[in-house]
């Protein structure tokens, strides 16, 4: 699973920059992102057209009672998981993220996962409208592959760059359609480095919180 991760968008790609309102968020930095905060995400709008948009972290339909919300879904159950229905045929998004905070061992010890090449990693993710019209979204997880340090039985689904459209187009309703037009990154891409504990706390949002240790 994913509880928190940085999201620095300071150096965006030219297909990210392309997107609809990307001038918006471009620059953007954040080092602590976490449950029920708000973040840049890239999803494809009611007429078909890729936009950039401000998304809550916490899933919340309108139907959701007590305010439920979840941060996470398996891509392996999201199709057939009530919560979340009609999201992965109709409502998929994209996350950019500079990286993504794991803790291993008690007492925990923070890791901080990335792209060796710097890249923006491009976590795929599911959205929904909330009760009062905010954008609210999950991230999709799928079961930790080599390389992504063995310090979680799950991570994030991280998406290939050349399949942001076919990831985000609105023909592509087909679970199974969708997974022969989308592919996951190269794990050897992946490195990781342990960091400072004091990305625990939802307190601390700087630079310092991805250095090594």
């Amino acid at each position: 699973m994913i509880s928190q991760f940085a999201s620095d968008l300071r150096s965006l790609s030219d297909t990210l920059r392309q997107v609809g309102g990307a001038e918006a968020f471009q620059g953007t930095t954040r080092f602590n992102v976490c449950s029920g905060q708000d973040v840049p995400a890239v999803y494809s709008d009611g007429e078909g057209r890729k936009r950039w948009s401000s998304f809550r972290w916490g899933y919340q339909p309108h139907y959701a009672h007590g305010g439920q919300i979840l941060i996470n879904a398996k891509v392996e159950e999201v199709d057939s998981d009530s919560f979340f229905r009609g999201a992965l045929s109709g409502r998929r998004c994209i996350i950019p993220a500079s990286g993504w905070y794991e803790s291993h061992g008690m007492p925990p010890d923070p890791y901080y996962v990335s792209r060796s090449d710097g890249a923006l990693l491009l976590i795929g993710g599911v959205w929904v409208e909330n009760n009062v019209g905010k954008l609210t979204m999950a991230a999709l997880s799928e079961p930790a592959r080599p390389n992504a340090g063995n310090l979680n039985d799950r991570m994030p689904l991280c998406l290939s760059e050349d399949c942001v459209d076919a990831w985000l187009s609105p023909e592509l309703t087909d679970r199974g359609e969708l997974r022969k037009a989308v592919h996951r990154i190269d794990v050897t891409m992946l490195t990781h480095w342990q960091v400072s504990n004091r990305v625990l706390s939802m307190s601390y949002d700087d630079a310092g919180l991805i250095e090594r240790v």
